[in-house]
């Protein structure tokens, strides 16, 4: 009985060891949501459909508290932008609104950077 329990818990320790390493993963990414606003209410303009395609940024390698590395960062942030945009072009997902996708996600995503490293 004892060397069930083992093997039971040696196996539950091996499969969390990869979710601990994707969350670690994860710690060092930028999400980017390239986003679409289809409907908008009549009466006050504010979107009430949306679609967004979200995309994660790696930061690895990079030292977030350098100039040189928050524009490599932005630079990939504006790349996963432009892939986001166009899997919604690519998808039909079509708007009228005027905001330009890329540009709003850039900035979206790289304010949230700057805030979480604030909080840092």
């Amino acid at each position: 009985m004892p060397r069930i329990t083992l093997l039971a818990s040696l196996v539950a320790v091996s499969l969390t060891l990869p979710i601990a390493t994707a969350a670690k993963a994860q710690d060092d990414d930028i999400t980017v949501e390239g986003t679409r606003h289809l409907k908008r209410a009549p009466s006050t303009g504010a979107p009430i459909e949306t679609v967004t395609h979200t995309m994660h940024v790696s930061t690895k390698g990079l030292d977030l508290r350098t100039d040189s590395g928050m524009r490599e960062a932005e630079a990939r942030v504006r790349r996963a932008a432009v892939e986001a945009c166009r899997w919604l072009d690519d998808n039909k997902v079509l708007s009228a609104d005027p905001t330009d996708c890329v540009d709003e996600a850039t900035k979206s995503a790289m304010a949230r950077t700057r805030s979480a490293l604030a909080q840092n």
